[in-house]
């Protein structure tokens, strides 16, 4: 199978089984982008190449997700993800603030805090002033009971400021999260938010996506394995958070509004995405046996609908990441009737110089 790439981007193609248990071919392109100016978005000369295994930030078993890996097969809407930090406003710390993105038709808000810690059952301490906050889950509501280790949040294990029902003893110094959704702030110890407030990858092992992943019991060990179960659900090879993925996909003219997720030229910062499309096209070729010779049919060509299915958003090093993803039928997991892959960009900005 030969690739021929006539873009700047990051090109894979990789077979694998769907959730029909049947083989598909999986053509991932991913580009890189600086937007240092809301006017001039510009290709970078360094590609990001496609990723095929997740980059932690730390080096622990709690440790959340910087980079989910760029191999899904197949992502049925697109993913939002920001890597980054908080910012106060005009740089001058405070309290609290709140920071927003703004990608097309979705919006969210996100509740900065400093530091602070229960005093009572209904009190906190007034929040440490801060001048910024990475945005990253160990800052946002989860974690671990801190009296009893068996009591834990299963949407966020790396949080702060889970209280069990079963919490005994007094909650005096007990911190709060640093990160909340502004539609769910907590006010009283009894307060038990759904879903930690973030804007990066959401944990497979998380609760709202590892459901997606279907029925792994003995049946499945007897009659599927290693395909997936009858009840997977393709929607947990979507990485965003779950308030930060969109229906459909992208079509990579959206606008895109930071607020304090940059301090660069100031507190708000607003850009279109490069209106690029990626063309594919694939040519197959078929030989069989008949009549004890070989014989062949004339090369098929065909051209793949590719999807923006990712976006992440870099504030602080003016970068974003747009994955395109498109898949076809094969006959065979080896792929070997694929000839040729061409991949060709249209619209595409200008390199860096």
């Amino acid at each position: 199978m030969q690739i021929k790439n006539q873009t700047y981007f990051a090109v894979e193609a990789l077979p694998s089984i769907d959730t029909d248990n049947k083989a598909i071919l999986t053509i991932i392109v991913k580009g890189t982008f600086s937007f240092e100016s809301p006017e001039v978005i510009r290709c970078l000369k360094e590609q990001d190449e496609i990723q095929f295994a997740d980059v932690l930030y730390d080096n622990n078993e709690f440790s959340t997700t910087m980079f989910e890996n760029d191999i899904a097969p197949f992502k049925p809407c697109a993913d939002i993800i920001v890597v980054g930090k908080a910012y106060a406003p005009q740089k001058i710390p405070v309290s609290s603030f709140t920071a927003t993105l703004q990608v097309g038709k979705l919006r969210k808000e996100l509740s900065i805090f400093g530091h602070r810690y229960w005093i009572n059952k209904n009190k906190y301490s007034i929040p440490e002033k801060i001048l910024e906050m990475p945005i990253r889950y160990e800052n946002a509501y989860g974690g671990f009971d801190i009296n009893n280790k068996s009591e834990y949040f299963s949407e966020n294990l790396s949080g702060k400021g889970f209280i069990s029902n079963k919490h005994k003893s007094g909650i005096e110094n007990i911190p709060l999260p640093n990160i909340e959704d502004s539609n769910c702030l907590i006010s009283s110890y009894k307060d038990k938010p759904e879903k930690p407030a973030g804007m990066g990858v959401y944990s497979k092992l998380w609760r709202s996506r590892l459901k997606h992943a279907g029925t792994f019991n003995d049946d499945w060990r007897k009659n599927k394995s290693p395909n997936m179960p009858e009840d997977f659900d393709p929607l947990y090879y979507n990485a965003a958070h779950p308030d930060m993925q969109i229906n459909g996909y992208l079509s990579g003219n959206e606008t895109i509004i930071l607020e304090n997720l940059t301090t660069y030229p100031n507190s708000r910062y607003e850009f279109n995405l490069p209106e690029v499309s990626i063309k594919t096209t694939i040519i197959k070729k078929f030989e069989y046996e008949y009549s004890e010779s070989l014989k062949k049919t004339p090369d098929e060509s065909k051209e793949i609908i590719m999807n923006i299915d990712t976006l992440c958003i870099i504030p602080d090093e003016k970068k974003i990441l747009i994955t395109w993803r498109g898949k076809e039928q094969l006959s065979d997991i080896n792929a070997l009737e694929v000839n040729k892959i061409i991949i060709e960009s249209e619209n595409s900005p200008e390199m860096e110089s």
